[in-house]
């Protein structure tokens, strides 16, 4: 018999098959727990609430008949789950979509077309090919002799500027011509709606990737896909689904969108045309950036071979295909861009990276001497580097971790309401900044921030071993001493309040007799460590290759979500970038999102996109002996 599961905060009810996990079932309806150990029971992410159980961890839960009956449930009852609330915050932007000629892949235009005579009695296709130069798929051809016979004049088709084909026709000059730009990000997905007539950005959003029930990195999410066609499906299916849900709300935000605009003449008239009249059907294109394994995994491409030697893709070119053949059912007519990647570890995100950042001179440029050193770094659950210059462009990926992103933390989170952001120490005592909200965990910035504070504080020393309180200096304050202690046998820092026994731990053991909700482990400065050490050892060793010192750098670009947060100063604190750049380093924000949203404003810059991987050389850093032992100099963090 199935066993049934109540949800009340969504009231779904859900059947499960007894033997199978909480998890199991919560991922094949496609709710939102996060698992970024992919379900191992190492992260201990995936608690959820079960009426008259308490908290548990949903991978761990066995569904059996005996647990309903150890809740007093009759079978036939359900078993009430809660899972946790969890809210996404906004991409925040901080660098502004540089200067492009507008130029979409596709364009509206009008012809007047003179009626047959015996004189010119060519076919319907035939003398609109003639007059416009646009061919009309068979698709569309009886469409286009309705609007010939009704004698509309002029006809309004929307076309292919690269095969000047027709991809529909419309009935009035005021339906929109919509365009979406998506970044894929292994933690977070952004989109970004266009009006592709004027250049202008009418919505943004960005959500929670829900492929991180899956896991909070790649190579969890290519196991799991590895493991049968299913779960291939099931990974790619996501995707889709997320893709053209969130370009379905970005259309609905439109109307109010507008508002923005009021007094200004053009854009006013464009509320008028677009407000009620815009729907998801009306989004002609998108173009979609994201690491090498999220582009296979939204084209239902297998990724096995991507996490093994010699990390072989299926595929790294861009391709134009219709949406519908991706799954994305935005309507017959409408284009998806996939970008092209550079390499299995460095994918089509770094490649729309590279144009946002005005880095593709050093590829393309007929002067590659004028052509200024400069570094991007998206830093995400991989750390990918790009070295640009005279010499052309370098690429490397160092496997990171996911620590910036929060994940393989005690207390980790990604960046959402309640995690703690920033940090500082003001007269002794410990200043901690959170997301929207009482503090629940940290994220990626605020590991930086805190280990570099108490870096400065004296409480961590150079090695990364957080001290005990008999071995701090004197100047050390008695604040700081007390959050220090154990949880078990694991020395950790309080970041919250330890419940009613606030700050009493057992004398002979130090142990906390009611342990902090919140804190810092050993284990998460050992995270932070090998992931600050794999992306400095990477950049040293492109350096080294192009045959350049850090002093050659103009400028570091950081880029991607964590990058827009993260204090520059705290990041050299902690060894993550080279002191040497101060001053020379900048936020550059999603510009993932911004380099797919270039290409989609602009066709040549798409193309470009093309021509720019061909020129890229990346540098594998497994098994390289210069990487190796520049991670080794990088895992201490430098003395002040």
């Amino acid at each position: 018999m199935k066993l049934n599961l109540f949800l009340p905060e969504t009231n779904q009810h859900f059947a499960a098959t007894p033997g199978s996990t909480l998890l199991s079932v919560l991922q094949h309806h496609r709710q939102d727990v996060l698992a970024p150990c992919g379900g191992k029971g190492t992260c201990r992410k995936c608690l959820v609430t079960i009426k008259g159980l308490g908290e548990v961890l949903s991978c761990r839960q066995i569904l059996t008949e005996q647990l309903w009956q150890t809740l007093g449930l009759d079978l036939d009852q359900p078993l009430e789950v809660h899972l946790p609330q969890q809210q996404a915050v906004q991409f925040a932007e901080s660098s502004l979509l540089p200067d492009t000629h507008l130029d979409p892949l596709v364009c509206r235009a009008q012809v007047t077309l003179p009626p047959a005579t015996l004189a010119d009695p060519d076919a319907d296709d035939t003398r609109f090919e003639r007059a416009t130069g646009s061919t009309v798929p068979f698709a569309l051809l009886n469409d286009l002799h309705r609007r010939i016979a009704a004698g509309q004049a002029p006809i309004h088709y929307d076309f292919r500027t690269d095969t000047l084909e027709v991809i529909r026709f419309v009935d009035s000059p005021a339906t929109p011509t919509l365009g979406c730009a998506f970044d894929l990000g292994t933690t977070t997905v952004a989109a970004y709606l266009f009006d592709l007539s004027t250049g202008h950005r009418l919505a943004h959003q960005s959500r929670m990737n829900p492929q991180k029930t899956y896991g909070a990195d790649v190579i969890s999410r290519i196991e799991y896909a590895s493991a049968s066609p299913e779960h291939l499906k099931r990974l790619h299916q996501i995707l889709t689904d997320l893709v053209l849900s969130m370009a379905d709300e970005l259309v609905t935000r439109v109307p109010r969108q507008f508002e923005r605009y009021a007094g200004a003449e053009p854009q006013a008239e464009q509320a008028a045309k677009l407000g009620s009249a815009s729907r998801k059907e009306d989004i002609l294109v998108i173009t979609l950036a994201g690491n090498t394994t999220l582009m296979h995994l939204l084209a239902g491409l297998h990724p096995a071979r991507i996490a093994v030697a010699p990390f072989v893709p299926v595929s790294l070119k861009g391709r134009i295909v219709p949406a519908s053949e991706l799954g994305i059912d935005l309507g017959p007519q409408a284009l998806a861009i996939l970008l092209p990647s550079i390499a299995s570890y460095v994918g089509a995100d770094l490649t729309a990276g590279i144009l946002a950042c005005g880095l593709e001179d050093a590829a393309l440029s007929a002067h590659p001497a004028k052509t200024a050193n400069r570094v991007l770094l998206d830093i995400g659950t991989n750390g990918e580097l790009i070295l640009a210059g005279p010499s052309g462009i370098l690429a490397c990926a160092t496997a990171a971790g996911p620590a910036f992103e929060g994940a393989n933390m005690d207390c980790g989170m990604p960046a959402l309401a309640g995690a703690i952001d920033q940090v500082s120490l003001e007269d002794g005592q410990l200043s901690l900044s959170s997301i929207s909200g009482p503090i629940k965990g940290i994220c990626g910035s605020g590991l930086v921030a805190l280990v570099a504070t108490l870096l400065d504080a004296g409480v961590i020393d150079e090695t990364g071993r957080l001290l005990d309180p008999d071995e701090l200096d004197a100047t050390v304050s008695d604040s700081l001493r007390q959050r220090i202690g154990t949880i078990g046998s694991h020395k950790v820092f309080a970041l919250s309040e330890t419940g009613s026994e606030t700050g009493q731990k057992d004398g002979e053991t130090g142990n906390w007799l009611n342990p902090p909700a919140v804190y810092l482990s050993q284990k998460d400065i050992r995270e932070l460590q090998n992931a600050k050490a794999a992306i400095a050892a990477g950049l040293e060793v492109l350096l080294a290759e192009a045959g350049l010192t850090i002093q050659d750098i103009e400028r570091l670009d950081l880029a991607g979500g964590f990058g827009n947060y993260l204090n520059a100063e705290q990041a050299i604190r902690i060894g993550l970038l080279p002191a040497s750049l101060y001053g020379r380093i900048r936020s550059v924000g999603n510009s993932s999102g911004l380099g797919a949203s270039l290409c989609l404003l602009n066709d040549k810059k798409r193309r470009q996109a093309d021509q720019v991987c061909q020129h890229v050389r990346y540098i594998e850093l497994s098994g390289d002996r210069r990487f190796n032992n520049a991670y080794i100099d990088a895992m201490l963090f430098p003395q002040e």
